[in-house]
């Protein structure tokens, strides 16, 4: 059995969807896996996720993903002590 873990195409976290580069990220990764044999997709309620997910899943017709609620992101936020602002932790550079 393998397992592949796939992130989302570039977002707009704003909306909680892809902007049009992730949308052809996400095309892009659907031609990729094309040719694989995937016999269930999973995908977290994110709107990200899931976009990027469907355009996959066009090309495996008759397959659906499951919606996994715990798949949804943690909401860990950080004040960057250099700007005062409120950040995601994934976005913290390195040396912080």
């Amino acid at each position: 059995m393998r397992i592949l873990i796939l992130r989302h195409g570039e977002p707009d976290y704003a909306r909680d969807c892809l902007t049009e580069k992730g949308i052809e990220q996400a095309k892009r990764l659907g031609y990729r896996l094309a040719h694989e044999t995937i016999r269930e997709f999973f995908t977290s309620p994110m709107g990200r996720a899931q976009e990027t997910c469907a355009e996959t899943l066009r090309l495996f017709p008759g397959q659906e993903a499951i919606v996994c609620d715990w798949l949804h992101e943690f909401d860990l936020m950080w004040t960057n002590p250099n700007t005062g602002k409120q950040e995601a932790v994934w976005d913290v550079p390195p040396d912080q």
